[in-house]
């Protein structure tokens, strides 16, 4: 049988499609995953598919193993095919697919853990890498041994000790190898040498003294078969533990020549590979103490200047782990002067630079030991010329040199002047005085953080941080936050300082100073930072309280008073309800409450003000204190300071999952209007109603504020086949989308519907451009009785042409156009439409269709008595924003001629496709 999904056309598209969505992909497939790997396989056995293409598809098996072998009957298929594909793929001689064979497989016997339940697959897929391995200097397979290479040390990695029994083999291979390949060989050889170590300390029992030595130079067994230990579970990778020493009588002769060999052959590996071999070396020579480190000497001195940072890291490495018995305290000097010239090494990238001074802050001064404070070695302590910022430093760079000013000061018993500290960052205290903020604003508060926990017990330089706070917020308060986080901070790393009240206290004064036309341009600013001084209760209140009194006064009552500026004011009143004694401040805040709740426009605030005068009014100062302590409030959890942000510790609410319905349970009927109302809708949508006022009403029209609307009634109710799970439903909102010709549609919430009660009906204001039909595409959620929130679609709503019809009050309006008609304004257009009906048909369909739009026709036999033309009927359409529609009917026995007058062009074709369908619904009926 073919594949299911036609690998051999577009395969790509169909790779990326899978890559996009698996579930949805394989779903739209109707399969099963096992099915599915099977049409992969199947697909890999194709000789259509190109050995390019079928890479892809073994991406897919390799990157979705675990989601896609979820069966021990499935797994032991793929592998095996996998296997019998790369054995049977040796004439193709494509290395880079058979390579990509060698990943796959290895990638699923890792992943998912084979080693046990596939045993002898895994045996032999092993055996074969070996013996792929061991064909050392064969030009041609050189990829497919580096895959080998790289597949057995995975393994290795995985299941440390596996290969400890075909150590030499490898020592040796490592040994053969001269292509560029070899530090595949070396890299796998030192990862089973370390393995094999770790598991003679492990053994409780003594090893024989010359285990080792027979590891590395005697063939204990040949090549193949591996021999899998028995204690397969015991060696599979775990969390790093403490390590083991090894026994002392064990010799190791043979290892101290594998290290010399290794370290003589570090010459020729990568940057990558030799950084790897040196990190695995010392982990041996931390198993076995009785080598000496002296061996690194040579590498040491070789990459102490080296410019290529994971070599000379490695430097710093050696230095950690091996301390005075590696390093002297010549090299150690030059060591440091090599990270000061790569922190000021211009060709680096600003993350290489940030390295090394991270380096100078933690540098290991003693064996085995890293300081987790930031600590200079003296060697530094006058060398503060190297560490003051420079105009083209970046803006982490600056933080890290001012920090490590800081600790040389600190470190030097010197207290610098505040004038030197706030020069160094001059350059970033001009741009914020200037009012530029982001990382400009955030990197200088953040050295005004070091400076004050360094220097913290120095008047002087506390007073220049304060001043320079305070300052920038009166100059621009739209700083308030972060000098406030700024505070916050401070005061949660030490509780005992005195500067947030200080500056708050000072910040407070100024802002109750200020008139109310200075506040309203930085309103919420403000609140916030009162609001934060309401927390502390060392801050009187009384004149925050009554400035407020006052600000409420003098604001407009009109849409200024919004809900922000409301709960930024409620937040003010909350804080000193819970934090400062009420009992001074009853009749001051009551009176700000008691404002809040009676004149402010919006009802949450209202409310929420009503709540708040309560407790004032019945409760004493510590039961509202325990109150608004333990009550859940919004944004408390909202809330987040830039404290949080940076430590990664903020905590955000998990929103409730929202429920997807396929099925809508409620549906939209519309509801026809009747003539009363359509004339009410007219009539709110001109303010003339006279016809002979034409002037007047074409300047209306011109008018921009002029916008008439369409109502559309409809009714809410509830599916037929609906379950009784969601015969009530709650707070239920309705969005709706529609064309870009149409104002957007408000939403609308409904607060309860249920079965039992009458259906409500809502009206949709519509506000056209032009007069063009479309459909109203309508979500809403609702929130069931068990509190869940769910959400659905409902069918389109259809606008017709004619729903757009609403009276004219000018019916002459079009002959007054005309005859103003110039260059620039078009004449009215006219056409002629022919029903070929019975006179009594054509009159019954005027008054079904058009009849709230009839306008009398007469006839002038004297100036006196005009006569009306019983056989004329003229219909007068008003059409949204701005266009009419006259049509004339001539009615006759057996023809009506009907005279179409209009001022849009797309207004024609409209009408003309209107009355055919209702004549041609006349004619069936």
């Amino acid at each position: 049988l073919s594949p299911t999904m036609n690998w051999e056309e577009n395969l790509f598209v169909k790779v990326v499609s899978f890559r996009q969505n698996p579930t949805l992909c394989i779903g739209n497939l109707k399969l099963e995953e096992d099915d599915f790997v099977l049409d992969v396989l199947q697909a890999l056995c194709s000789d259509v598919i190109v050995h390019s293409d079928k890479c892809h598809l073994l991406d897919i098996l390799d990157e979705y193993a675990i989601s896609l072998l979820q069966t021990p009957a499935i797994i032991e298929q793929t592998i095996g095919s996998l296997l019998d594909i790369f054995n049977q793929s040796v004439e193709d001689g494509n290395v880079i697919y058979r390579a990509q064979l060698l990943h796959t497989i290895t990638s699923i016997l890792v992943q998912l853990e084979q080693i046990e339940h596939q045993a002898t697959l895994f045996k032999s897929f092993t055996e074969l890498l070996l013996e792929t391995c061991s064909k050392v200097n064969n030009t041609p397979n050189k990829l497919l041994r580096l895959a080998a290479c790289q597949s057995l040390q995975e393994i290795e990695v995985s299941y440390p000790g596996v290969l400890c029994r075909k150590l030499e083999y490898l020592y040796q291979m490592s040994q053969m190898e001269h292509s560029n390949i070899c530090q595949a060989y070396m890299t796998l050889f030192v990862t089973a040498l370390r393995n094999t170590i770790h598991l003679l300390a492990k053994q409780e029992t003594s090893s024989a003294p010359g285990v080792l030595n027979e590891m590395l130079c005697d063939r204990t067994e040949p090549l193949k078969p591996l021999v899998l230990p028995n204690n397969l579970a015991d060696i599979q990778l775990t969390p790093p533990q403490n390590e083991r020493k090894l026994d002392n009588s064990i010799d190791t002769k043979e290892l101290r020549s594998a290290v010399s060999y290794i370290m003589d052959y570090c010459a020729v590996l990568t940057h990558s590979s030799l950084f790897y071999v040196i990190t695995e070396l010392i982990k041996i020579f931390h198993m076995v103490p009785v080598m000496s480190p002296t061996i690194f000497k040579s590498h040491f001195l070789r990459h102490i200047s080296s410019s290529d940072l994971p070599l000379f890291h490695s430097t710093i490495l050696l230095k950690l782990h091996f301390g005075d018995d590696l390093v002297s305290s010549a090299e150690n000097d030059a060591l440091l002067d090599r990270i000061i010239i790569l922190a000021n090494q211009t060709s680096l990238f600003p993350a290489q630079k940030l390295l090394s001074y991270h380096w100078l802050l933690h540098y290991p001064q003693n064996k085995n030991c890293i300081p987790k404070e930031p600590c200079l070695p003296p060697y530094y302590l006058h060398k503060e010329k190297y560490f003051i910022p420079q105009i083209f430093d970046g803006f982490d760079t600056q933080l890290k040199k001012l920090t490590i000013l800081s600790v040389l000061y600190v470190q030097s018993n010197t207290v610098p002047p505040p004038e030197t500290l706030m020069g160094c960052i001059s350059n970033l205290t001009k741009s914020i005085r200037k009012g530029v903020g982001g990382r400009t604003a955030a990197t200088c508060y953040k050295i005004l953080f070091v400076y004050y926990t360094m220097f913290s017990e120095h008047q002087a330089v506390v007073e220049e941080i304060k001043r320079f706070i305070i300052d920038i917020v009166k100059l621009h308060p739209k700083f308030a936050s972060y000098s406030l986080d700024f505070l916050h901070v401070v005061t949660q790393k030490m509780p005992e300082s005195s500067l947030a009240h200080d500056s708050l206290l000072d910040l407070t004064n100024h802002i109750t100073d200020l008139q109310s036309c200075d506040v309203q341009e930085h309103f919420h600013n403000y609140m916030t930072i009162l609001e934060k001084a309401a927390q502390m209760p060392s801050i009187d209140q009384k004149p925050t309280i009554s400035y407020l009194s006052g600000l409420l006064d003098t604001l407009p009552m009109g849409s200024e008073r919004d809900w922000l500026s409301g709960s930024a004011v409620l937040a003010v009143c909350r804080a000193i309800l819970q934090h400062q004694n009420t009992s001074p401040l009853f009749q001051v805040l009551g009176e700000v409450l008691y404002k809040l709740s009676s004149q402010h426009n919006d009802i949450d605030i209202k409310d929420r003000a009503r709540c708040l005068y309560a407790l004032l009014m019945n409760l004493s100062s510590e039961k509202i204190t325990n109150i608004l302590t333990e009550a859940p409030v919004e944004s408390r959890d909202r809330s987040q300071n830039l404290a949080n942000l940076v430590t990664a510790s903020a905590n955000f609410p998990t929103a409730e999952p929202i429920t997807r319905l396929d099925q809508s349970i409620l549906e939209l009927c519309r509801q026809r209007c009747r003539r009363e109302e359509k004339e009410k809708v007219s009539e709110e949508n001109m303010s003339l109603g006279k016809a002979d006022d034409i002037k007047s009403y074409v300047e209306q029209l011109n008018e921009p504020t002029f916008k008439p609307h369409v109502s559309l009634t409809y009714e809410i109710q509830f599916v037929k086949d609906n379950s009784t799970q969601f015969d009530k439903i709650y707070a239920v909102q309705f969005k709706f989308k529609v064309h870009e010709n149409y104002q957007q549609i408000p939403d609308v919430c409904i607060p309860h519907l249920s079965k039992n009660a009458a259906c409500p009906c809502i009206t949709l204001r519509l506000y056209p451009e032009l007069p063009l039909p479309t459909d109203i595409s309508v979500q809403f959620s609702f929130m069931s009785k068990d509190g869940s929130t769910y959400m659905s679609s409902m069918k389109h709503l259809n606008v017709q042409f004619s729903d757009l019809f609403l009276r004219c009050p000018c019916p002459n309006v079009l002959q007054h156009v005309n005859s103003e008609a110039s260059d620039t304004s078009p004449p009215v257009l006219e056409s002629v439409f022919t029903i070929g009906l019975t006179s009594s048909c054509v009159e019954a369909l005027i008054e079904e269709h058009f009849a709230e739009f009839v306008v009398p026709t007469s006839i002038e036999v004297s100036q006196d008595c005009p006569i009306v033309d019983m056989k004329t009927k003229r219909v007068a359409i008003f059409l949204p924003r701005r266009y009419h529609l006259m049509m004339t009917f001539t009615i006759n026995d057996d023809r009506t001629v009907v005279a179409i007058e209009t001022d849009s062009l797309t207004i024609l074709p409209k009408i003309n496709a209107l009355l055919k369908d209702i004549v041609e619904k006349w004619k069936s009926n």
